[in-house]
């Protein structure tokens, strides 16, 4: 068994993971839980966000991705340019499955070092080897509430990433020291 990446259709993912579940799938959906403030009319709550959302992944036999495709909410399952289902490698695997807890939930290790503080514009990267953006360099783009940050890869992609836990990172490079006047 190996384990594939299923494509899912809009707004289907708790659905699909649960009627993945029934058919007797195991089923890797990390998430990360958010507080999402309250408001006059509404009361805080924490609810589920994907770490990669549209997608989940799915154990099965090479024979069983045809039950895959056929589930409710499952759009269809990522293939290689001859159309074989293309699996995801079991280290790849493994190293997704290290970041989560049983359920799924994405979790980023505490640390017990000092908070950092970082600028706009700094180039920075983190020291956790567990992290998904280890070996990355992002630069910051602005510092949120609570010592989070905003920032974007500093690769082509220019992806737009949130840090929610900076005490794991250090800056890439030193900044220059400022001249004296």
């Amino acid at each position: 068994m190996k384990w594939y990446v299923a494509c899912l259709s809009p707004s289907r993912d708790e659905n699909a993971v649960q009627m993945l579940y029934e058919k007797g799938f195991d089923v890797f959906w990390p998430y990360l839980t958010k507080l999402l403030p309250g408001t006059k009319k509404r009361k805080a709550r924490l609810v589920k966000r994907p770490l990669f959302p549209g997608y989940l992944f799915v154990l099965c036999d090479l024979e069983e991705v045809w039950k895959v495709e056929d589930t409710h909410g499952v759009a269809r399952v990522i293939c290689t340019t001859e159309g074989d289902p293309l699996p995801v490698g079991e280290d790849i695997m493994k190293e997704l499955q290290k970041t989560c807890d049983i359920n799924g939930e994405f979790f980023e290790k505490k640390s017990r070092g000092h908070r950092r503080r970082f600028k706009k514009h700094d180039r920075i990267k983190t020291l956790d080897e567990d992290s998904p953006f280890f070996g990355l360099i992002v630069i910051v783009k602005e510092m949120l509430g609570s010592g989070n940050i905003c920032a974007t890869l500093a690769d082509a992609t220019q992806m737009r990433v949130n840090i929610n836990n900076p005490h794991r990172w250090e800056l890439e490079t030193e900044r220059p020291n400022k001249p004296d006047p």
